[in-house]
């Protein structure tokens, strides 16, 4: 819901109680790159959700937004490794079946 590079700042001046980052494909010139939630747009691997808490500041909320991050970005690269997770050529997700 917010995005750019003042998305931190967005949440505590909306009031919301939940934020939080996503891991996402990004095709660019016809190559796939994973990012995280500073780009906003894409097929999306993995989302966490992160509590704003009252007296939260950018600075606090930032961190805690950043734990999420490195918690899910190596297990949206793992799917992607392993193929469970592809980019098809249409733009389009695909999961693979589990065997």
């Amino acid at each position: 819901s917010f995005k750019g590079s003042n998305a931190h700042e967005q949440v505590l001046e909306a009031g919301v109680t939940i934020t939080g980052c996503t891991v996402h494909f990004v095709a660019v010139e016809n190559v796939c790159f994973l990012f995280q939630e500073d780009v906003d747009a894409g097929q999306i691997i993995l989302q966490e959700a992160v509590p704003v808490r009252r007296g939260d500041t950018v600075a606090t909320l930032s961190e805690r937004v950043k734990v999420a991050e490195h918690k899910i970005f190596p297990a949206a690269l793992q799917l992607v490794a392993s193929g469970a997770v592809q980019l098809r050529e249409d733009g389009k997700i695909h999961w693979a079946k589990e065997q």
